[in-house]
């Protein structure tokens, strides 16, 4: 039984070391290409990538390497949904899917979110009630967070 999970686990970190797409630093300057509205404020950053402060294995995860930005926006979850989807389209991105759209999803997770790819890459973004649904803090009653991960198509 040792060697099949000597095996296994063998092969797993030998196709680690052959991952040859794109590197974190493709996926920052993606989400640093974003013209976002003035009025987002600057929640959190997250580089995620095999040698970074948030690790992770290219063949385990479609966001590994991931550059992961988000933003809490001082308006309800449609509005910062709308607004998002001007961000993502004026890069050249286009939406490819959309998911509870009109923004009624549960208050504990995302409200709403919605897909879209440019020449092989991926933004996914997430919108939420409030910055505690997202994990950023305090829930102030009419500030929505958006979360925009840039990573492989």
């Amino acid at each position: 039984m040792r060697g099949i999970f000597g095996l296994v686990l063998a092969s797993a970190l030998a196709l680690a070391g052959c991952y040859t797409g794109p590197g974190p630093e493709h996926f920052v300057a993606i989400v640093d290409e974003l013209d976002v509205p003035a009025g987002w404020e600057w929640a959190k950053s997250e580089v995620r990538g095999p040698d970074e402060d948030d690790p992770c294995d290219p063949y385990f995860s479609i966001t590994c390497p991931s550059a992961i930005r988000s933003f809490l926006v001082n308006s309800d979850t449609a509005d910062a949904y709308a607004q998002a989807k001007d961000v993502v389209s004026a890069a050249g991105f286009a939406i490819t899917e959309e998911l509870l759209p009109d923004c009624t999803g549960a208050p504990s997770g995302s409200a709403c979110s919605f897909f879209a790819s440019r020449d092989g890459d991926q933004l996914t973004v997430s919108v939420y009630h409030s910055g505690a649904d997202a994990g950023l803090g305090d829930g102030v009653p009419g500030v929505a967070a958006v979360w925009i991960t840039a990573h492989r198509d």
